[in-house]
């Protein structure tokens, strides 16, 4: 099996949107959402739609999370194209934000184009501007797009709340900046436990039961809109461990 430059065997998971789409069926009314897709695996206008189309089914419990991609491997095997990430993101938002807004989108750019495109039917909530909009962005030019573009922001994997804290105040220079009210972005964020090894793992927190306890409640002092707390790797067997440490965060 073929190596990836990250470390370890090549491993996948199952296609996004589609996984979403199903899960959304057989759960309906559950609130689900994608963290985040890459907007340079699909066409915006591709994205507008199945964002409009995901919506209805979950009975508008859909976010809309995006990305500008990192896995620069995902790109080579498909023959996708990895230069200007950002540029591609900032144009496919041109397109994906008023599809999703208003269901009608006109753009001409570099990368993307959308000509007199109309986003129809609309979803369950096209008088609120459609499903809520979700970036996962770390540097300033990605926080000045959520600043312009989204209603929420997610802080990735993170194992140490005061890196949260620095990011969430880039954040809020960068809303002042493009003039929005900071308060008016949603904030989320998320940490892995290591509960045992695991080659994948992105900053993962370890510690006792006690100390991952103690920093979940680290991170509820931010003043998260959600948080997600993870073991690493996530198994039964590790799903069953980590009980513990959510019975000592309901301690105190």
């Amino acid at each position: 099996m073929k190596l990836d430059r990250h470390g370890g065997e090549a491993r996948g998971v199952w296609e996004c949107w589609t996984t979403v789409a199903g899960i959304a069926a057989a759960l309906p009314g559950t609130p689900i959402g994608t963290m985040v897709a890459a907007t340079s695996f699909h066409n915006p206008g591709s994205i507008a739609k199945m964002a409009e189309n995901i919506d209805e089914i979950s009975q508008g419990n859909f976010v809309l999370g995006l990305g500008c991609g990192w896995h620069e491997d995902e790109y080579r095997m498909y023959g996708l194209p990895y230069d200007h990430r950002v540029d591609r993101f900032e144009e496919a938002l041109h397109i994906i934000s008023p599809l999703v807004r208003t269901g009608r989108a006109d753009f001409e750019g570099q990368h993307y184009q959308a000509r007199d495109a109309v986003n129809f039917p609309r979803g369950p909530r096209w008088r609120e501007g459609g499903p809520p909009i979700l970036f996962g962005a770390q540097q300033p030019r990605m926080m000045r797009l959520t600043a312009l573009y989204a209603d929420a922001w997610d802080a990735d994997w993170q194992n140490d709340p005061r890196i949260v804290v620095e990011k969430m105040q880039a954040l809020d220079e960068a809303c002042l900046a493009v003039g929005r009210d900071p308060l008016g972005l949603i904030r989320t964020g998320g940490t892995q436990f290591a509960m045992g090894e695991h080659p994948f793992d992105w900053k993962p927190y370890k510690g006792t039961v006690d100390e991952m306890a103690a920093t979940m409640h680290a991170f509820a002092a931010l003043g998260l809109r959600n948080y997600r707390a993870t073991p690493s790797p996530c198994t039964l067997e590790t799903l069953e461990q980590f009980a513990k440490v959510i019975e000592a965060y309901d301690r105190g």
